[in-house]
C-alpha cells in the first residue's frame, strides 16, 4: 500500500521542492494532487495562504509496485491473475444408457 505526505509551499513549485528534497526525489518522479493552488492575497499581505499538494511516497528499488508481489515459494501474498481462464474444450453430450430407448 503507498503512503501519502503533505506538503506546503509559498506557491506549487514551491511545494514540489520541498517534497522532492525531504524525499531524496527528482520533481519529475513524484506523482502528486494539488489540494490547493494557494493564494498572494491582498498586496500580498493580508490573506496569503499557501500551496498544498499530497505527495505518494516513492518505492524503493526492489520493493513490487502496486497490486505486484515478489516472486516467492508457498502462494502467499500472491494475487490471482487477472487473465481470464482458459476456456474448456466441450464436451460430446453424454450417450444414452444402454437398454434405454
Amino acid at each position: 500500500m503507498s503512503e501519502y505526505r503533505e506538503f506546503t509551499g509559498k506557491n506549487v513549485e514551491d511545494a514540489l521542492d520541498k517534497a522532492a528534497s525531504e524525499l531524496s526525489a527528482k520533481k519529475d518522479d513524484l506523482r502528486y494532487d494539488i489540494l490547493y493552488h494557494g493564494s498572494t492575497g491582498i498586496f500580498g499581505l493580508v490573506g496569503v495562504k499557501k500551496a498544498k499538494i499530497r505527495v505518494r511516497l516513492p518505492q524503493a528499488q526492489g520493493e513490487p509496485a502496486e497490486g505486484q508481489t515478489k516472486g516467492g515459494r508457498g502462494g502467499r501474498g500472491r494475487k490471482k491473475s487477472a487473465q481470464k481462464p482458459a476456456p474448456e474444450a466441450e464436451a460430446p453430450p453424454p450417450e444414452p444408457a444402454p437398454g434405454r430407448s
